[in-house]
């Protein structure tokens, strides 16, 4: 997807991307100031804060039928597994037959469990269609609409998710913020989709069009601190040499990646992990951000992974330091 091979990062190769260790160094740094009697120039106003995000790449599962035969086909005559083809006819009568939900129709699911802790979520929505890559739905469909309307209604967030190939197109970035602030008027965030991320453009272009903050730095096939920091921390434009206005929120987990290592250890050991970073992050009195698409909750393998993100949210003091 054109973006830099996160195998190939220092804090990954040396295994401490667990370790915010930007946050490590300044509070370092403070402390020997503190010993000179620095005091006046030290502000300390960070409190730990956990920020739920869901990037709406997809509005639905069975958006047609031929998703639907796809995977029914593949159960027979690709894995011989007749009664997973079974199950799949069985889930896609019921959600025709509005019997049960679309398994990606996770939207209330999302905001009563963060309202019943006292969170706020923030939901990404995709504004283009101009690449294979980007969504399957009309962001100015009038389902689309309500349910922007119903989030907004509820008191969570609505943010712009920058199309495929915008990332690094000022025509396209713009025509999209301008499209998403007729639903979202008071539209103030960003990520990028497939996190693609050009140090030397994007955030510039972001800051032009009058965004506040991004959320695209992070792991896409790990979890940690890719950026080193859990803090929110200006963009700066690396050719005038400035400081940007906007700031960037760095992603510590993608479910993808929670998943990934789920699949080659275990569970248990994805979980002491996650947890493991919820740890470093009020250690540090961060932002600890959380990526959980609405589409990562019921589908073949997420159930039990996303049974991490659940307890995550509901309840954070058994892991406190």
């Amino acid at each position: 997807f054109g973006r830099f091979d996160e195998d190939y990062s220092l804090s990954i190769q040396n295994s401490f991307a667990h370790i915010p260790v930007v946050n490590r160094y300044a509070n370092l740094l403070q402390k020997l100031l503190e010993e000179l009697e620095f005091t006046d120039i030290i502000k300390n106003e960070k409190q730990f804060k956990i920020v739920p995000t869901h990037d709406i790449d997809y509005l639905y599962f069975y958006n047609s039928f031929s998703v639907f035969f796809q995977r029914f086909y593949k159960c027979i005559f690709k894995y011989k597994n007749f009664p997973q083809a079974l199950k799949e006819t069985q889930n896609y009568l019921r959600v025709l037959l509005h019997v049960k939900k679309d398994p990606y129709d996770t939207f209330d699911e999302i905001m009563q469990l963060s309202e019943k802790n006292k969170f706020t979520s923030y939901f990404f929505f995709i504004a283009s269609n101009h690449s294979k890559y980007d969504q399957d739905y009309n962001i100015n469909s009038s389902k689309i609409k309500d349910q922007i309307k119903n989030i907004l209604d509820r008191g969570h967030q609505v943010g712009l998710h920058v199309g495929y190939d915008s990332f690094n197109n000022k025509e396209l970035l713009s025509k999209e913020f301008q499209t998403m602030k007729q639903l979202v008027p008071e539209l103030s965030f960003s990520r990028q989709h497939y996190l693609r991320f050009d140090m030397s453009i994007t955030p510039t272009l972001l800051n032009d069009i009058g965004l506040k903050w991004d959320s695209s730095i992070g792991f896409s096939k790990h979890i940690g601190f890719r950026s080193g920091s859990c803090y929110p921390y200006h963009l700066f434009d690396i050719h005038k040499r400035e400081k940007l206005s906007i700031q960037e929120k760095p992603l510590v987990v993608m479910d993808t990646a929670l998943a990934s290592i789920a699949n080659t250890s275990s569970i248990e050991n994805a979980k002491t992990q996650f947890f493991e970073l919820v740890k470093n992050v009020k250690q540090e009195d961060g932002e600890f951000i959380i990526l959980w698409h609405n589409s990562s909750f019921h589908m073949d393998k997420w159930p039990e992974i996303a049974e991490i993100y659940k307890e995550f949210i509901s309840t954070i003091s058994p892991y406190s330091l």
